[in-house]
C-alpha cells in the first residue's frame, strides 16, 4: 500500500507539473490575445476617426460640389442669356445698317414699330427661355423629392391610422357613456346642458308662445356681482343672474339682443371688461334701457348683489337706497 501511494503520488506531481506548465503556456497565450486585442481596438479607434474624417471630407466635398453645380447653372444661363441679346442687338443692327445705308424702304414710323417689335420678340424669347430652364429645374427637383414625399406619407400614414382608430374607439365610448348618464339622470338629459339646475324644466315654455307679440319692444337688463375682489365678497349672485338670463332667453324668448348682461364671473372663466359689473357699465346699461322708450314697451331690470343707503343732506332721517357696483372700492 505504501509503495502504490508513493506511485500515486508520483503521478499526480507530474500531471500538477504539467498542468503548471499547461497554464503557463494559456497565461502567454492570453497575454498575447490581450495585446492584440489593443492593438485591434486601437487600429479601430483611427479608422472610425479616419472614417468620421473621411465623411466630413466628403460632405463638405459635397456642399462644395452643389455650389460648383448651381454657379455652373448661374454661368450657363448667364451665357445663355448673353448669347441670345448678342443675336438681339445683331437683328437691331442690321436693321439700323438697313436704314442707314438706304436699304429701308419703309417709314420712320414703321421703322420704328419695326425696330420696337424686333425688341419686344427678343425679350419674349429671353423670357420663354428662362421660363423653359426653370420648369426643367422643378420638373428634377419634383423627380428627387417625390420619393422622398411618399416615403413620408407611408411613414405618417403608419402613424395615423392607430391614432384614428383609438381616437374613433374614444368617441365610440364617449357616446357609450352619454346615452348610459342619459339613461341614469333622464331629469339633467336634453339639448341644453350648460343651464343651471333649477331651469332645466324651463328649456321649453310650459306653455306655448303666443302667435302674436304684445305691441311695443323687450328690453331687460341683468346684473350680478359677487365682489370677489373685494374685502366682503358674496357667493351665489352671478349664478342668480345666470338663472334669470337663462328664464328670459329660453322661457320668455327674449332675443339675444334684448338682453344685456353684466355677471361677475370666476377667475378661471373671466368676464369680458365691457361686460364686467362696473359703475360705469352699470350706468351704460340702464340708459340703453331706458333710452328711446315709448308706452307699451317692457323693460325689465334684475340685480343681485349689495344695496345700500345714503342720507339725504337737508332732510333729517331720510335715506336714499342705491345699488353697490362690483368696484366699489375704487370709487
Amino acid at each position: 500500500q505504501m509503495q502504490d501511494l508513493s506511485e500515486t503520488q508520483g503521478k499526480a506531481r507530474m500531471e500538477a507539473h504539467f498542468l503548471e506548465g499547461v497554464m503557463e503556456e494559456l497565461n502567454a497565450e492570453l497575454k498575447k490575445l490581450r495585446e492584440e486585442m489593443h492593438a485591434l481596438a486601437d487600429a479601430l479607434a483611427f479608422q472610425v476617426e479616419h472614417g468620421n474624417l473621411q465623411y466630413n471630407t466628403v460632405e463638405k466635398l459635397e456642399v462644395d460640389l452643389q455650389n460648383v453645380e448651381a454657379a455652373t447653372e448661374e454661368v450657363t444661363m448667364a451665357l445663355h442669356e448673353n448669347d441670345l441679346l448678342g443675336e438681339i442687338l445683331q437683328r437691331e443692327y442690321d436693321l439700323l445698317n438697313s436704314k442707314i445705308e438706304g436699304q429701308y424702304q419703309g417709314s420712320l414710323k414703321d421703322f420704328a414699330t419695326e425696330f420696337f417689335k424686333l425688341r419686344q420678340t427678343g425679350e419674349e424669347e429671353r423670357q420663354q427661355d428662362e421660363l423653359a430652364h426653370w420648369k426643367q429645374a422643378a420638373e428634377e427637383v419634383e423627380s428627387e423629392l417625390w420619393p422622398m414625399i411618399e416615403e413620408v406619407k407611408m411613414q405618417n400614414g403608419k402613424i395615423e391610422d392607430p391614432v384614428r382608430e383609438c381616437l374613433d374607439a374614444l368617441l365610440v365610448e364617449c357616446g357609450t357613456k352619454v346615452q348610459d348618464f342619459e339613461k341614469r339622470f333622464p331629469e339633467v338629459s336634453g339639448s341644453v346642458h350648460s343651464l343651471p339646475p333649477s331651469l332645466h324644466g324651463l328649456v321649453e315654455a310650459s306653455r306655448p308662445a303666443r302667435k302674436k307679440d304684445p305691441p311695443g319692444r323687450r328690453k331687460a337688463v341683468v346684473i350680478g356681482c359677487n365682489y370677489s375682489k373685494s374685502h366682503a365678497p358674496l357667493a351665489g349672485c352671478n349664478n342668480d343672474a345666470w338663472n334669470i338670463q337663462c328664464l328670459l332667453r329660453h322661457s320668455l324668448r327674449f332675443k339675444e339682443d334684448e338682453v344685456l348682461s353684466l355677471i361677475e364671473c370666476t377667475e378661471t372663466c373671466p368676464t369680458p371688461s365691457s361686460r364686467q359689473p362696473t359703475k360705469a357699465n352699470i350706468l351704460a346699461g340702464l340708459l340703453w334701457l331706458t333710452r328711446d322708450a315709448l308706452p307699451n314697451d317692457s323693460l325689465f331690470l334684475f340685480f343681485s348683489g349689495y344695496g345700500a343707503q345714503v342720507p339725504v343732506l337737508g332732510q333729517l332721517g331720510a335715506h336714499q337706497g342705491c345699488l353697490v357696483p362690483a368696484d366699489f372700492a375704487e370709487d
